[in-house]
This record gives C-alpha cells, structure tokens and sequence, in this order.
C-alpha cells in the first residue's frame, strides 16, 4: 500500500514561512482533504507532494524513498491537477488525454473505450476535438480530470477540485470517482475549504492554520477536537461563514 511520510516539512516562499515543521503520514486506501482557510498552506503542501516544490527543510518519503522531483518512476506514480489547469489554446481534450497517458507510459494499457465511456459520463464527447480556448473552465477541468482517472496513479492529488467550475453532474461524478479510488487503495489528497465538502467526501481530514497542522483525523473526530479546543472551533465556524457567503455571492451573480 502506498505510503507518504512527511517528516519535518517546512517551505519558505519569498522569505516567509509557508508550512513549519509538519510530520503527518498519509497512507494509501484514504481519500484525505486538507481543510483550511486562504493562506493555510494547502496549495504549497500540495504541490510539494506533487513533486512540484522542494522543502525548505525536512523530507518527503514515498514508500520510504525520498521523492525527488526528477525520479520520473516516482513521478509517474502521482497525478496532481491544479485548480485551473494550464492548457494549450489550441489542443483539444482528446489531444490532452493522449498526451497525458504518454506522459504516464499508460497508452498501451488503456483502451480506448474507457477514455470514451469518461468522456461520455462527463459529457464531453461533444467538444472532444474543440480548441481549449473555446471551451469554459469547467470543460477545461473535465479533459484533466478525464486524464487522472485515465491514467489511474497510485496517488492522486487535487487542488480544490469542488471550486472547478465544472457543473453538478461533473462534481457528483469526480466525488464518485474519489471515494472509489480510495477504497480501491489508491491515495487521494485534495484540498478545500468547505467544511461540509471535507465531512462528505473523505476517509481523513487534516485540517491547516497558520502553516500547520491543527487536526488529523476523521470527520467524526474532527468535530470532538473542536468541542475541545477553543482555536479549532473557532476555525470552524469561519470556515463554514465563509461557505455561506460564498454561497450567498453565487447565488446573486446568478
């Protein structure tokens, strides 16, 4: 089973502290959420499990290996999709999906009906040989997200995935998609932060204030910590204020 160790794992960016000191473990057969607010490290933590930074200090192990950003086999082993995916004005969907699974030395393992049947499911077909630049943002999200489950990496990292634009059918999907992944042994880690998001959809919730960790442990347990700890209940509640108003401004720019 896949395994990451971080082990005290700090990031500076521009001269400031970004995550300190962190020590977590995150096992594989999870579907885990960093839950926090803007500034709480989640997209730096993120991207230095993605392979995408270096820690300033400390390490990252995957199954007891450093990870190191230029081990392509550790590498392809995980999958990170940023919130909004950089694509090629001109590629299509269908270009990205290819060119993912070459990345990942997976073209000779996926056929070609399941790329069609997830293209399908989250509608797709349509718009498969469109430019990216003509399509939305959520269509954007799709073709990448298309491409993870194609790929089907042992870790799958997402950077708030339910903020994508995609649309209710693409959202009730992925969260399909995710909760199978985990029971299927994968490790999945996304980030959020929506409260409610974070109890639904997950095996383990890590939650991040000021760059580190304040709660690791299931939904459940999560809500006993913050009975017990004044700061986490404080956390809390501004979290779900904020959901409400983010709520509360979609809901007005309709």
């Amino acid at each position: 089973m896949t395994e990451i160790r971080l082990e005290k794992l700090t990031k500076e960016l521009g001269g400031n502290e970004v995550i300190a000191g962190i020590d977590l473990t995150f096992s594989g057969g999870n579907v885990i959420v960093l839950l926090g607010a803007n500034g709480a490290g989640k997209t730096t933590l993120l991207h230095i499990l993605g392979g995408l930074y270096q820690p300033t200090s400390g390490q990252v192990l995957l199954d007891k290996e450093p990870l190191e950003r230029t081990n392509l086999g550790q590498r392809q082993r995980i999958h990170y999709l940023p919130d909004i995916p950089t694509l090629h004005p001109s590629q299509t969907p269908l270009d990205y999906i290819v060119f993912a699974l070459e990345c990942y030395g997976c073209t000779t393992e996926v056929d070609d009906q399941r790329v069609l049947d997830l293209m399908e499911e989250f509608d797709m077909l349509a718009v498969a040989d469109n430019p990216c630049r003509a399509l939305s943002r959520g269509q954007r999200y799709k073709a990448t997200l298309i491409a993870m489950l194609a790929v089907d990496p042992d870790v799958w990292i997402l950077d708030e995935p339910f903020t994508s634009g995609m649309d209710p059918l693409g959202l009730t999907a992925m969260r399909s998609y995710l909760m199978d992944a985990g029971k299927r042994g994968k490790l999945v880690v996304y980030s959020t932060q929506l409260v409610e998001i974070a109890q639904q959809t997950s095996d383990l919730v890590c939650v991040l204030s000021s760059n580190q960790v304040a709660a690791f442990g299931t939904a459940d347990s999560l809500q006993e910590s913050a009975d017990n700890s004044p700061a986490l209940n404080i956390l809390l509640q501004q979290l779900r204020g904020d959901a409400d108003m983010l709520a509360f401004t979609e809901e007005e720019s309709d």
